[in-house]
């Protein structure tokens, strides 16, 4: 009977031929289930295999989903061929290098490798249990040098993706629970032989094992009911277990070989974060510094540590970014799309090992949505536009790779890969897991934003994604963006320190009694806060008039683009609503606009919002901006009537009672310029210089002396100063930090809006300072 050999990194799989089979039947016997979203029609792409040797013929379907150049190189659709002589095939949907690449680069950059080992001679194994994989790594403990690594996909998978659905499948019996360690030890045991056969090491010579993994991979090991993680208030059966021989959890082939599982925390906060935690701790060159640590993964551990303390989450973010419950998503292998851009209006894709595209991996599915959101096609809240409903400003060559089919609309990458709307939300649920967790770390430790030094992305999805994509989607806080690093498997890394020395694992109790554990579920404010967080982050910029500056400023988050226009603009109402509009016109995406003026004389009327969110203050002009609001505006107006105000923008653009009759006397002569000025202001009987703090009240006393003195020879205007509120200032402020903050002297203009007159309906008419315009005293000389 002819027979496949499936090659793998250390342990072949040999699978007997049955005639007229598939090769994705004979795969499923033998439990290697490549995915098949289009269940086996050969239409997707996603089940490819590399034919090593004996290679079949292509079917007609491979030739349409493949090309010529991988037909050529041995590829073909598992799912289409069938087999009918010896042959050999690389393992389905894994690719070793890939993996070795993510799991130990981090040893080269800023991490030191692991020193020899006084615990024992001899070789140690260090196990990485991931929900989705699991590492093996081999180390010569007299030098601590890293020979090999075995890493594979987690074969407990086919109970269920997440840790859930094996703690049901557990909780079963005592049978199901020896099911589920036993696919987990044996594939380790077959991984371990396959590394030692490579190297000439005898079983018997592999001493010590440390392992890592959240807490329901820990009880799952160790045979355990984990049933009391899945159910409130979600406590582990152990945190810390006592060394066991490998025989004892199903590993028999290694007589000598005694387990060290790594303590964890509590909650799902197992022992891969305190192996992480550890790593860190071991090369920290900022000792007392804040660090917020993100490991990327299906259970999503979040740590932040600062000083000798620490409080730590999981956050169920779920398996999206592994390309699970993704249409098109894919494991970061071969052919997977993990780079994706936007460049002049078209579309750029790279796939790993640069071959034909059979999916979407967790940093291709980052970057397209990053794509959709800037260009318009992906609202904030999650929404993929349908053809009828882009806006005209969405490059046409990206707008058109959209469709709606079977009633959802999709984003078409390429041939047989596209992005749906129900991706979008599978990333929107994980992101916002992510982001929720940080927020609840960040007010448990009391921190801000700006008290954290470092933002380290673990895990080998974290490994390949760009800062700018985690501060586009929203997963970490736009303060941090300048401070995040990626530094590949923590975990991976940590749990190889355990086997330096014994004392590692006492470090590693000493780390995991420091890390406060926050249960996520139990915050009261939990739901909320999640659901503020699923919406994707919009742009912030400002737009003010120069009379705020350097008021607005300290109270926007840091890294708010802020743009003032000139002071001049107050006189001329057209000319206001032109540059403001042409300030929209040029923003690169949809954005929150926080605009800096007040109705100004109708100067904002007619504004359009376009692709943006405008947010604007419910006033007359930068008086009530001054007063605090339009109601301490009119009680100011009720209180002291015939009141003249000057303030630092007017009296910077010479914009005041004294400067304007020297220009009427220059351009009218001193008749008309005395009727013009008395016509203007001689019904005001208060001068009143209006700043936001005594200081700058200080500073402006000496312009505005002069023309103290002349108004109060000229009309008998009595002078006072006065330090205004910023109570207005900080409500437009508070709108850059998040979505609604209820200010009701506040309007929210949203996209496709125009800003009329009725927006200001509850405004009286204006009774601040008149001004003039040349143009209509022109004709009031004549």
């Amino acid at each position: 009977m002819p027979q496949i050999r499936v090659a793998r990194s250390h342990n072949d799989r040999i699978i007997d031929i049955l005639p007229g089979e598939t090769l994705l039947a004979s795969l499923q016997r033998a439990e290697l289930v490549p995915r098949t979203p289009c269940d086996g029609q050969g239409t997707c792409g996603h089940c490819r295999i590399a034919y090593l040797e004996g290679a079949p013929p292509a079917s007609a379907d491979e030739r349409d989903v493949l090309g010529d150049k991988e037909l050529r190189a041995g590829w073909r659709l598992a799912c289409q061929s069938v087999p009918d002589r010896d042959c050999k095939i690389a393992e389905p949907l894994t690719d070793p290098g890939v993996g070795i690449r993510v799991l130990t680069d981090t040893g080269r950059s800023r991490f030191r490798l692991p020193h020899g080992s006084d615990w024992a001679e001899g070789y140690g194994v260090a196990v990485d249990m991931g929900t989705t994989t699991v590492a093996c790594f081999l180390i010569d403990m007299e030098n601590g040098q890293q020979l090999d690594v075995a890493a594979f996909a987690n074969p407990q998978r086919k109970f269920g993706e997440d840790v859930i659905s094996r703690i049901i499948h557990a909780h079963r019996g005592e049978d199901e629970r020896a099911e589920l360690q036993l696919c987990l030890t044996q594939e380790i045991s077959e991984r371990l032989n396959g590394l030692c056969r490579d190297h000439n090491i005898g079983p018997d010579r592999l001493r010590v094992l440390t392992a890592a993994g959240n807490l329901t991979m820990m009880h799952i090991l160790l045979r355990k009911d984990p049933w009391p993680l899945g159910v409130a208030p979600y406590e582990p059966v152990f945190t810390q277990a006592a060394p066991r021989k490998a025989g004892e959890i199903g590993l028999t082939d290694f007589a000598n070989l005694e387990v060290h599982v790594l303590p964890g925390v509590a909650g799902h906060l197992g022992s891969d974060a305190v192996a992480g935690m550890m790593a860190l701790e071991l090369n920290d060159a900022k000792a007392g510094g804040s660090k917020l640590f993100l490991d990327l993964g299906t259970n999503g551990e979040i740590v932040l540590s600062w000083g000798d303390r620490a409080v730590g989450c999981t956050c169920a973010a779920g398996p999206a970014f592994e390309g699970v419950h993704i249409s098109c998503g894919v494991p970061a292998v071969n052919g997977a799309i993990d780079v994706v851009d936007e460049i002049d209006g078209g579309l750029r894709i790279h796939t790993i090992g640069e071959v034909t595209p059979i999916g979407l991996c967790g940093s291709g599915l980052a970057d397209v949505i990053v794509v959709l959101l800037k260009n318009g096609l992906l609202t904030p809240s999650g929404r993929l536009l349908p053809p009828g409903d882009i806006p005209d400003s969405a490059p046409r060559e990206l707008a058109a790779r959209i469709s709606v089919e079977d009633d959802q609309t999709r984003f078409t990458l390429c041939k047989g890969v596209s992005l749906t709307q129900q991706d979008v939300r599978q990333v929107q649920l994980a992101k916002a897991a992510f982001r929720t967790g940080i927020d609840f770390l960040m007010r448990a430790a009391e921190l801000k934003p700006a008290h954290i030094d470092e933002v380290l992305i673990a895990g080998g999805f974290g490994s390949h994604l760009r800062s700018q994509t985690l501060i586009a989607l929203g997963i970490v806080p736009p303060q941090l963006g300048g401070r995040i690093q990626s530094v590949g498997n923590l975990a991976g890394l940590g749990v190889q320190y355990a086997l330096e020395s014994p004392a590692r694992i006492g470090l590693a109790k000493a780390i995991a009694a420091r890390i406060q554990h926050i249960p996520l579920e139990s915050q009261q404010e939990f739901a909320d806060k999640f659901t503020d967080n699923i919406g994707f982050p919009v742009p912030t910029v400002v737009l003010s008039c120069p009379v705020l500056e350097g008021k607005l400023e300290p109270w926007l988050p840091p890294g708010i683009p802020v743009s003032f226009t000139d002071f001049d603009l107050h006189v001329s109402p057209k000319e206001m609503k032109e540059r403001v509009q042409e300030f929209l016109d040029q923003l690169a995406q949809p954005s929150r606009v926080l605009i800096g003026y007040g109705l100004c004389g109708n100067g904002l009327v007619g504004l359009e919002a376009g692709p943006h969110t405008l947010i604007l203050p419910k006033t007359h002009d930068c008086i009530a901006w001054m007063l605090g609001s339009h109601d301490a505006y009119m009680a100011e107006f009720q209180n002291n009537p015939g009141t003249y105000y000057l303030n630092k923008g007017w009296l910077e653009s010479e914009n005041d009672p004294l400067h304007d009759y020297l220009e009427y006397q220059q351009k009218y002569g001193h008749e008309n310029a005395d009727f013009i000025a008395d016509t203007m202001y001689r019904h005001y009987r208060r001068l009143c210089l209006l700043a936001f703090s005594q200081a700058e009240i200080e500073e402006l006393r000496a312009q505005a002396k002069p023309i103290a003195d002349f108004c109060a020879e000229r009309w008998g205007m009595a002078y006072e100063e006065r330090v205004g509120d910023d109570r207005l200032i900080r409500a437009l402020a508070a709108r850059a930090h998040g979505p609604n903050s209820g200010n009701t002297d506040l309007i929210v203009l949203l996209p496709g809006g125009t800003l009329e007159t009725e927006h200001y309906s509850d405004l009286v008419p204006e009774p601040g300072n008149v001004r003039r315009t040349l143009d209509g005293l022109d004709k009031l000389t004549e």
